[in-house]
């Protein structure tokens, strides 16, 4: 399965349009329907674009927790009530909603940072800020051995 890699700055015009890259729209086209959904990340001010199978892998999260709990509700709203579902069209321009613009501090720009499973939307100096202190926090990583078929050793 493709995977969402690298970075790519693009341009935003005044009615809130930008063209998602191509090697973007090729992976989601693959999986489906020209869409995804977009959703504030509330503990880095970037915006989350997920696929539909995200989606249900975060619905099947949520649902373990209990059905009355004050987290439930939190993840529930963060992550569903404050989504936006987006399409891009024929030319590979998605509108970015006004709200999740402002909640991102996005402006004339954004960096679209592949994730693997899915991508982030940044204000690019926002980007570049936490791209900078990524080495430090991986130096302290040490990451679980896979064994061949992907099962955590």
């Amino acid at each position: 399965m493709a995977r969402f890699t690298s970075k790519h700055t693009n341009r935003v015009d005044k009615k809130g349009r930008v063209s998602v890259p191509a090697s973007f729209r090729a992976i989601l086209a693959e999986r489906g329907p020209k869409l995804f959904y977009l959703k504030p990340n509330f503990r880095l001010g970037a915006l989350d674009a997920l696929t539909d199978e995200h989606m249900t892998e975060l619905q099947a999260r949520i649902d373990e927790f209990d059905m009355e709990s004050d987290e439930r509700d939190a993840l529930l709203v963060s992550t569903f009530a404050e989504c936006e579902e987006i399409a891009f069209d024929d030319e590979g321009r998605m509108i970015l909603p006004r709200h999740l613009m402002e909640f991102a501090g996005i402006g004339e720009s954004v960096v679209f940072a592949g994730l693997g499973e899915y991508f982030q939307i940044w204000e690019p100096s926002a980007f570049e800020a936490h791209r900078q202190r990524v080495p430090d926090k991986v130096r302290t990583l040490t990451l679980p051995k896979v064994g061949r078929r992907g099962a955590v050793a």
